[in-house]
């Protein structure tokens, strides 16, 4: 498979695919992927949020009726009523704040999507943490996240066109440019 083929397989994108995107357009079928793609993401982030609120604000009101925290008399358990105070309310806060932001990517997926072209030589990194790691493309002064399927094909260094939805910040196609 050249190189071209697999970086139109990395983006589930074809050649009409990418005609369409040098416009500024997507093609339905895009359209139908990128929506498809946010709403998954917004409804997981959704359930997530939604269990750990429940559990964990549950736990830290039960903790409070029943007297178990906030009751620092003598000063020795503030690193305890921090830890309970953070897990029982900062985290699943923060679960929903999340959820709430891909709920708000989804909803401008829904609306006019536009694809921006930059051009020029690519600089990709992999950020790994405890449990996974993330993939970045940079072009142009701009950096957007990739999957590791196309980080695998994509040659830092290397001169290629990238279709990304300016609207929500994401990569749909990548093509290869020649030279400089």
């Amino acid at each position: 498979m050249d190189h071209r083929a697999e970086l139109l397989a990395a983006f589930d994108a074809t050649e009409a695919d990418l005609a369409v995107n040098r416009r500024g357009e997507l093609t339905d079928r895009q359209r139908q992927l990128v929506r498809r793609a946010v709403d998954e993401d917004a409804t997981s982030m959704f359930v997530i949020a939604l269990v750990l609120a429940v559990v964990m604000y549950g736990i830290g009101g039960f903790l409070v009726v029943d007297g178990r925290v906030f009751r620092v008399e003598d000063g020795s358990d503030v690193a305890g009523v921090i830890g309970i105070a953070f897990g029982t309310f900062v985290l699943p806060t923060a679960g929903i704040v999340w959820a709430g932001y891909t709920a708000w990517i989804a909803s401008k997926a829904r609306g006019k999507l536009t694809v921006k072209v930059y051009e020029g030589a690519v600089e990709t990194r992999s950020i790994a943490y405890k449990q996974s790691e993330v993939f970045d493309l940079r072009v142009a002064g701009k950096t957007f996240q990739l999957t590791p399927r196309a980080f695998a094909v994509i040659v830092s260094g290397a001169h290629y066109r990238v279709h990304m939805i300016d609207e929500i910040a994401a990569v749909i196609a990548v093509e290869p440019l020649e030279g400089p």
